[in-house]
């Protein structure tokens, strides 16, 4: 792996963020995707803010819910600087079976015991905005992961007193 810095990226405006990626480890989500421009191709920004919700999904449905933000799914909210040092050269499965190597975005591992508290659902629904500094536009994506029922075993919210 090799950091974008060490090679020449492209440093156009992103127009979307595909590819939105997150694995459940034993101590929290790590979250990455790609940043992509109008022609599709993978870029990289030099910095700005990116900003991650997690949260309960609805009951009963398969799809994340449209319009205002609900406070009582929220499990974790944070605001992720972002800048040219996040983002790193890495082989990925393509569509066509062949790996690719592609400029991936790490966005962070964002730990459980940090969260609010324990997912009410089987569910979550996990939102990601990346906002470069030229603050021209946001791109944003969102996904639904159901949860591994070992990963709350331990307390949530331990390492914080205001959670306890």
């Amino acid at each position: 792996m090799c950091i974008a810095s060490c090679r020449r990226v492209p440093l156009t405006p992103p127009e979307a963020i595909q590819n939105l990626r997150i694995e459940q480890t034993a101590d929290g989500l790590d979250v990455s995707f790609e940043l992509v421009d109008a022609d599709g191709r993978t870029v990289a920004i030099m910095n700005g803010n990116g900003l991650i919700r997690i949260e309960d999904a609805l009951a009963d449905t398969d799809f994340l819910a449209p319009g205002p933000l609900d406070s009582t799914r929220l499990l974790y909210n944070s605001q992720v600087y972002v800048d040219r040092t996040s983002f790193f050269h890495e082989s990925v499965p393509g569509a066509d079976g062949r790996t690719r190597t592609t400029l991936v975005c790490r966005f962070g591992l964002f730990p459980y015991d940090r969260f609010m508290r324990a997912p009410n659902s089987r569910f979550g629904d996990i939102r990601v905005a990346i906002i470069p500094y030229a603050g021209d536009r946001i791109v944003q994506a969102s996904t639904r992961i159901e949860w591994q029922p070992q990963v709350f075993e331990s307390p949530v919210g331990s390492r914080d007193p205001q959670f306890r």
